[in-house]
């Protein structure tokens, strides 16, 4: 028997494991690397070392390239080592891999969406800029109504009960639309795992060799699935766990898949988000009511 922890709540799943496949190791992108940056930073304990490591960096994080080691230590007051060690549980290899980094992200990322929003609302009052937010909320929702696949839905709460342990994986976005649903299995004994995309490594192995799991992927954008998010489905079914995707672009992994539910507006890109929440509730009414 082993512990697990479900978000607050802690439930107790029988371990049966078979041979472990040959597993690969996954290194995530530079891109996932300052994604996962600022989730590090957003999780740290306040007043912790790393925490105040983290505080001095983002204090300069217009000039990012520019910091160095000695710099951030003499400034937070905490030896060299420590702010060494701080990048390596970030997942980078150094301070130069962290400033490469971070440098491109938010090169790349500040200029996005800056077209993103120009593109969109150049122009535009503030009013009418409110409405059309409120219009796309509405638009993804009453696509994802008018498509819903019920029986289909049916069906993976249904997996989710008889398999008893499940892997949820997607963003930190995408996530939180799960994290009540989360719970909620949790209330019906079924053991519920979250894993982000953007920290994704070996550490998950023991997970998925539970003798039941199916694995739970979450995507509001094609671009997403990367191949470390098609080898940890690979992973999956080499222990012959069912796969399940949700996505707003069915054609992106329908191959490797076992079931596929779309919603949304293909290209919709982040106005997913809004169906999530929608999708997590239905299933969330679904854990209860089903028999």
């Amino acid at each position: 028997m082993e512990m697990k922890r479900c978000g607050n709540v802690f439930i107790l799943t029988c371990m049966i494991m078979r041979r472990q496949p040959n597993m690969k190791e996954i290194k995530p992108s530079p891109y996932r690397k300052a994604i996962r940056f600022f989730s590090f930073c957003n999780h740290l304990t306040y007043g912790s070392t790393d925490s105040v490591i983290a505080d001095t960096i983002l204090m300069h994080i217009r000039n990012v390239d520019r910091i160095t080691l000695e710099g951030i230590a003499d400034e937070s007051n905490i030896s060299l080592s420590s702010v060494s060690r701080f990048f390596t549980k970030c997942g980078f290899d150094g301070i130069q891999d962290f400033k490469l980094s971070l440098s491109e992200y938010l090169n790349a990322g500040g200029k996005m969406r800056t077209r993103s929003f120009l593109k969109e609302y150049a122009g535009m009052e503030y009013s009418d800029l409110s409405r059309s937010m409120k219009e796309r909320g509405e638009n993804s929702l009453n696509a994802t109504y008018m498509q819903t696949d019920i029986e289909k839905l049916q069906d993976i709460v249904r997996i989710f009960k008889r398999e008893q342990n499940v892997m949820i994986a997607g963003d930190t976005r995408e996530l939180a639309c799960f994290n009540l649903f989360q719970l909620d299995l949790a209330c019906q004994g079924i053991s519920a795992l979250f894993k982000n995309i953007n920290d994704i490594s070996g550490s998950f192995a023991g997970y998925l060799r539970n003798e039941k799991c199916a694995l739970c992927l979450i995507s509001v954008y094609k671009g997403w699935y990367t191949e470390e998010i098609r080898t940890l489905a690979n992973q999956a079914k080499q222990y012959h766990h069912p796969v399940i995707l949700f996505t707003q672009d069915e054609a992106v992994a329908s191959d490797d898949m076992d079931l596929v539910f779309t919603y949304g507006i293909p290209g919709s890109i982040n106005d997913g988000y809004y169906s999530l929440h929608y999708l997590a509730d239905m299933m969330s009414a679904m854990l209860y009511l089903e028999e």
